[in-house]
Formats: structure tokens, C-alpha cells, sequence
């Protein structure tokens, strides 16, 4: 995250500056640490450079799109929904968003559009070949 970008951003509760707490920068922007509310105190974490701006209770109901798009309803972070992603391996993974796809199509539910193209450099990323 930029640091120019602070200025832009304020609390979610009380539209408040926010100010950068224990934060580790690489080549000038925020990699990670703490966006703090200057008048309520609320504490906003910054990961991979990502600033979240929720709020506990918000954060608690948020599901990870990569456990939602593999039928996992128990509540993860991001960085525990991309660890069960890596155990389970690209091609599991893919089984279960299929196998979601086919339960959300017995139920006529709204099924998460998911390109065939997206699949296939899924495929090909695991494979390896495009490091070579």
C-alpha cells in the first residue's frame, strides 16, 4: 500500500485519519502492521500491502472467497483458506469447486461463474511448466 494512499482512507466507523502503527515497508510502501483510528482507537491490519478496513464484527462474517468457492462454511482467514488450498492440493481443490458448482445446480442456486480459462491456468501454474 502506498502511504500517499493514508490520506484517502479513514475509519469505517467515525470517517477518521488514520495513523501507521509497527508497519514494515518495502521500497516505500507498506508491505504490513496497523492502520489506527485517530479518535476511536480502532485498529485496522494491513497484509501483503492490503489495508482491511472491517470492523470485528464485519471480519468475523466474512467468509475467504477461495473457502466459499470450495464449499468450506467454517470460518478461515485468507492466509488459513490458502494453507488448506496448498494440503489439498490444485487439482482437490478443483474437484470441490466443481463438486460445488454441481450442488449449487441440483439446488438452482445462483452458481459462482468460474471461466474454464481460470481452470486451465490453474492447471497449467501447478504443473510447473510456466517457470520453465
Amino acid at each position: 500500500m502506498r502511504k500517499e494512499a493514508l490520506k484517502y482512507l479513514g475509519c469505517c466507523l467515525c470517517r477518521s485519519e488514520l495513523e501507521t502503527e509497527g508497519v514494515n515497508t518495502w521500497k516505500g510502501d507498506i508491505r504490513s502492521g496497523n492502520l489506527i483510528c485517530k479518535k476511536c482507537g480502532l485498529s485496522f491490519p494491513v497484509t501483503v500491502g492490503r489495508p482491511i478496513l472491517m470492523t470485528s464484527s464485519a471480519v468475523k462474517e466474512w467468509q475467504s472467497p477461495v473457502s466459499e468457492a470450495m464449499g468450506i462454511d467454517e470460518y478461515a482467514t485468507f492466509a488459513e483458506s490458502i494453507e488448506i488450498l496448498l494440503s489439498i492440493g490444485i487439482d482437490e481443490a478443483i474437484k470441490k469447486v466443481e463438486e460445488v458448482k454441481q450442488l449449487s445446480r441440483s439446488r438452482q442456486e445462483p452458481i459462482p461463474d468460474i471461466p474454464a480459462a481460470v481452470t486451465e491456468k490453474i492447471r497449467y501454474r501447478a504443473s510447473g511448466e510456466w517457470f520453465k
